[in-house]
């Protein structure tokens, strides 16, 4: 896999946080390998990556990020702030550069105390028999999903989750939100070890290092079915549960509709 510095055109936006271009890679393995270098080469960081589809994931991490006020910087102290954050004595009026990730991270967490792991079971979010096959054909197969270019955001945070500080998605009402996003990746961490790695535009990625037995995985198997409302089907539950038990990674959409 090779990688380089991203630029703004790479990325569409201004970069509050370390970011890389990787491409050239024959396996997800590869992908998960060079999140693991760069996270060693810089302690205190995580590592995330893009997934399915970079630029609508971009593009809707945008929208996100206005709509939910996340680089709003009225009430926080502007002191520490590089000086090219600022124009005539005034600040920009948008976050553009590495000193200034702790705004968006401050409210981030502020708009996430209001959201908890129970309000994911009260959205309207569903899975189809199709989408699930959909889910078991990109773990068998990650690259045929994944962009043959993937964006790369090593943050200053202390999770896995909290990495979605640096790529916030969930715009479209039906979607899980960005704080949604959050605490599920947050749950899923802290209950069975599996830690967010990628963002896409229908998927988030886990990675984990841990042998899942029947027990646990079948747990994890109808955490899921209820998101989806699924809860009754044990087919469903079934399904999930081997796919975490047969990877080391794993998928699952946080979307109204899987686009693959």
């Amino acid at each position: 896999m090779k990688i380089r510095i991203a630029a703004v055109e790479d990325t569409g936006d201004e970069m509050i946080c370390d970011e890389y271009i990787g491409h050239d890679f024959q396996s997800f393995a590869e992908i998960l390998e060079q999140l693991s270098t760069l996270e060693k080469s810089a302690p205190g960081h995580i590592a995330l990556t893009s997934l399915d589809d970079l630029g609508q994931a971009q593009y809707t991490s945008i929208h996100a990020t206005l709509s939910k006020d996340l680089d709003d910087i009225k009430g926080h102290d502007l002191s520490s702030l590089s000086p090219e954050s600022f124009e005539d004595g005034e600040h920009r009026g948008y976050l553009s550069n590495k000193s200034e990730f702790f705004i968006r991270e401050a409210n981030f967490l502020s708009k996430a105390k209001e959201t908890t792991f129970e309000d994911i079971f009260t959205r309207h979010l569903c899975i189809t028999d199709q989408e699930i096959d959909a889910l078991e054909q990109v773990h068998a197969n990650p690259l045929k999903y994944i962009d043959s270019k993937v964006l790369i955001k090593v943050s200053p945070v202390q999770s896995s989750a909290l990495a979605l500080v640096s790529f916030p998605n969930g715009y479209f009402s039906c979607d899980l939100n960005p704080f949604e996003n959050y605490v599920l990746a947050n749950h899923l961490e802290e209950n069975y070890g599996l830690r967010l790695c990628g963002m896409g535009a229908s998927l988030l990625g886990f990675r984990h290092s841990r042998k899942f037995d029947v027990q646990t995985a079948l747990k994890l198997g109808a955490e899921l079915a209820k998101i989806y409302h699924r809860e009754n089907e044990t087919s469903v539950i079934e399904r999930f549960a081997n796919l975490v038990q047969t990877h080391e990674y794993f998928f699952i959409k946080y979307v109204e509709e899987i686009n693959l």
